[in-house]
C-alpha cells in the first residue's frame, strides 16, 4: 500500500510539473478545443487568498481546483455564460491545481420531457453531439489576484467590524439593536426584504421582525408580496375589516411558500395593530405579481362585474371565464392557455380601458380599479406562463412585477412599502445571474433610486422546504438539509467573520473591493428543487455590494411550518 501512493504522489507531481504556472497580474489567452483540459498551478502559502476571472469569450468553460494533495476543492460553472470567478482560501502551503474544460449540460428528466413537448419529431441525442461540437473556442485568464495572509485577514476584519448583531429574529423582541438602521433609512421610502430560500423559518421570522420595526418605527403602511394582487384581497379583508379567518384567507392566496404557522402570524399581528391606529396608519398587503390566483374567487369577480356594467360582453364572455374559474379554482389554469383564450381575455381589458367612464358610472371607481387589474393580471399570466414557450417568455414575469409596483405607487405615492419576496426578484442587478434576465429590483432602482433599498438574506447550513419532483412530477413538499458553506463562498466569509446571526449595511463609502467588486457564490433555493440536483452543492454567483444595499446573516436555519393547508 505504501509503494502504492508513493506512485501515485510522483505520478501527481510528474504532472503538476507539465501544469504551467499562474502569476499575479499575467494574462493569458487560449483556444480550448472539445474533450480537451487545460491545466494550470497556483503556488499559495498557508492563509493566503487568490482571485481568478476567466472570461468565456467562445466556450463555456467548467473549472476543477484542486488542494496540494490532489483532493478536489471545487468544482465551478456558474449560471453567468461570460465569466467564471475562482476565489482560493489557501489552508496549506503548496501548488494548487487548475483545471480548465468545456462545459457539458447535464439534462436533467424534466428539462428533456419539456424539451421533447417544445420539440416534437425533433433528436433529443442530436442536439447534444451538436451542443458538445459547438463548445469549444478562445477563452482568457484575464486577472489573478494573490492577497498575502494578513490582507486577507484585513476582509474578515471589515466584515467584524460592521456587522451588527441581531439580538433574535423574534418579533416583539423591541428594536434597540435595529436603532443603527433609522439614519441610513430615514430617506428610503421602498425596503426589498429578499429570502434565499421560500421555505426558511428564520427568513420569515426576521421578516416579521423586520416589518414590525419598519411600520412602528419608520411609518411604513404596506406590506407587497410574491403573490397575485386578487390572491391577497381575502387577507386585506381580514386585516383592515375582520372579515373572514386568517387561515382561509391565506389558504386563498395559492401561494404555497407563505402558506406557514410563520405568516399565520405575520397576518395576526397587522390584523391585531391595525384595531389600535387611525385609518391613515393602518397596514394592508398588497400582491405584485401576477400568478397564483388561488380560490380567491378573482375570475369569478370579473364575471359578475361585466354582468353589472355590460351585459353584450358579458354574454360573449361568461362561458369562457366559467371555465376560466373551474380551471383556477382547481390549479390547471396552466392547461387551459392558448392563443385564442389570450385573445378573448385581451378584448376584455380592452373594453375595461375604452369603456372606463361608462363602467365607472354603472359601478364604483374602487370597483372598476379592482376588475381593471383583475384582468390586467389574468392576461399578464396568460403571456407569461403559457409552458409551451415558458423559457421564451419567463423574462417578462419581473417586468410585469415592476409594472404592477409602479402602478401602485403612482395611485399611493405618499406610502412606505415593504417588499417581500426571493432575492433574485429584488436584485438591483441590471441582469440578474438567477434568473439570467433584469430581475424586478433592477427596474425600481432606475425608477426611484436611493428610494429603493434591497436586503438579501444569506445563511451558513440548515433546513428549508421546498417543493420536490422526481421524474417530472410533483411530490409535494421535502425538508431539505445543506452543511455549512464551502470555503471562498460570501456564505463562508460571513460565517467566519462573527458567531450569531447579525446585519450588514452595504450602502456606505468605504465599502471594500471584498463587496464592491468581487463576484462571490452564495446559496439561493426557487420554490422546488429536482431529484437529480446536487442542492447541497448549489450556488449563484453575486456581487453583494452592487446587488444589494444590505445582507441579513442567519447562521443556522430550520424549515419552515406549513399550516394544514400548507402541508397539501
Amino acid at each position: 500500500m505504501q509503494v502504492l501512493l508513493i506512485f501515485i504522489f510522483l505520478i501527481f507531481n510528474a504532472f503538476a510539473s507539465a501544469q504551467e504556472n499562474l502569476q499575479q497580474g499575467k494574462s493569458i489567452e487560449k483556444k480550448l478545443l472539445k474533450d480537451e483540459t487545460h491545466s494550470y498551478i497556483l503556488d499559495l502559502k498557508t492563509g493566503e487568498c487568490a482571485t481568478l476571472v476567466i472570461m468565456q469569450k467562445e466556450v463555456n468553460v467548467a473549472v476543477d481546483i484542486f488542494y496540494p494533495t490532489g483532493q478536489k476543492l471545487e468544482t465551478v460553472n456558474s449560471p453567468d455564460e461570460s465569466e467564471e470567478q475562482i476565489n482560493i482560501e489557501a489552508i496549506q502551503s503548496g501548488k494548487y491545481s487548475i483545471h480548465i474544460y468545456p462545459f457539458t449540460y447535464k439534462w436533467s428528466k424534466e428539462d428533456i420531457t419539456s424539451w421533447k413537448n417544445q420539440n416534437p419529431g425533433k433528436n433529443f441525442d442530436s442536439l447534444l453531439i451538436a451542443g458538445k461540437l459547438a463548445n469549444q473556442g478562445n477563452y482568457a485568464i484575464s486577472y489573478i489576484s494573490i492577497l498575502s495572509a494578513a490582507d486577507c485577514r484585513k476582509k474578515i476584519d471589515w466584515l467584524t467590524q460592521n456587522t451588527h448583531p441581531l439580538k433574535t429574529v423574534h418579533a416583539g423582541s423591541g428594536f434597540q439593536d435595529l436603532q443603527w438602521l433609522k439614519p441610513v433609512l430615514k430617506d428610503v421610502k421602498y425596503v426589498g426584504l429578499g429570502e434565499a430560500t421560500h421555505g426558511t423559518r428564520e427568513f420569515f421570522q426576521m421578516n416579521h421582525r423586520m416589518l414590525e420595526f419598519l411600520i412602528k418605527e419608520m411609518g411604513f403602511t404596506v406590506l407587497a408580496t410574491e403573490g397575485s394582487y386578487q390572491g391577497f384581497e381575502n387577507i386585506n379583508n381580514y386585516i383592515l375589516y375582520g372579515k373572514g379567518d386568517p387561515y382561509t384567507a391565506l389558504t386563498s392566496t395559492g401561494v404555497w411558500p407563505f402558506d406557514t404557522e410563520e405568516i399565520i402570524s405575520v397576518i395576526e399581528w397587522i390584523h391585531n395593530y391595525n384595531k389600535t391606529v387611525s385609518e391613515k396608519k393602518k397596514v394592508s398587503f398588497l400582491g405584485f405579481d401576477l400568478q397564483r390566483f388561488g380560490k380567491s374567487g378573482a375570475i369569478d369577480s370579473i364575471r359578475n362585474y361585466l354582468r353589472k356594467v355590460d351585459t353584450i360582453l358579458n354574454n360573449q364572455k361568461d362561458s369562457l371565464l366559467q371555465v376560466l374559474h373551474r380551471r383556477d379554482y382547481d390549479g390547471y389554469l396552466y392547461s387551459t392557455i392558448s392563443d385564442t383564450v389570450r385573445e378573448e381575455v385581451s378584448d376584455i381589458l380592452v373594453s375595461l380601458t375604452i369603456k372606463k367612464g361608462d363602467y365607472v358610472n354603472r359601478s364604483s371607481k374602487e370597483e372598476y380599479q379592482k376588475n381593471f387589474w383583475r384582468t390586467t393580471n389574468l392576461l399578464q399570466f396568460m403571456g407569461v406562463f403559457d409552458r409551451s414557450r415558458l423559457r421564451q417568455q419567463r423574462n417578462s414575469r419581473d417586468y410585469y412585477m415592476a409594472v404592477n409596483f409602479f402602478n401602485f405607487v403612482q395611485q399611493n405615492p405618499d406610502k412606505k412599502i415593504v417588499l417581500w419576496a426571493h432575492a433574485s426578484h429584488l436584485s438591483q442587478t441590471p441582469v440578474s445571474p438567477a434568473l439570467g434576465t433584469p430581475p424586478m429590483g433592477s427596474y425600481l432602482k432606475q425608477v426611484y433610486g436611493s428610494a429603493y433599498y434591497p436586503v438579501t438574506y444569506v445563511f451558513n447550513k440548515g433546513s428549508f422546504h421546498a417543493l420536490y419532483w422526481q421524474n417530472g412530477q410533483r411530490m409535494g413538499l421535502k425538508e431539505f438539509t445543506v452543511t455549512e458553506a464551502k470555503e471562498g463562498t460570501l456564505d463562508w466569509y460571513l460565517a467566519r467573520a462573527k458567531d450569531g446571526d447579525f446585519m450588514i449595511n452595504l450602502r456606505q463609502k468605504s465599502l471594500p473591493i471584498f463587496f464592491s467588486e468581487k463576484r462571490l457564490q452564495t446559496r439561493w433555493f426557487g420554490g422546488g428543487i429536482s431529484s437529480d440536483e446536487n442542492y447541497n452543492n448549489a450556488y449563484t454567483t453575486i456581487t453583494a455590494g452592487k446587488d444589494f444595499d444590505a445582507i441579513i446573516f442567519i447562521k443556522t436555519t430550520t424549515r419552515t411550518t406549513p399550516t394544514p393547508t400548507g402541508k397539501r
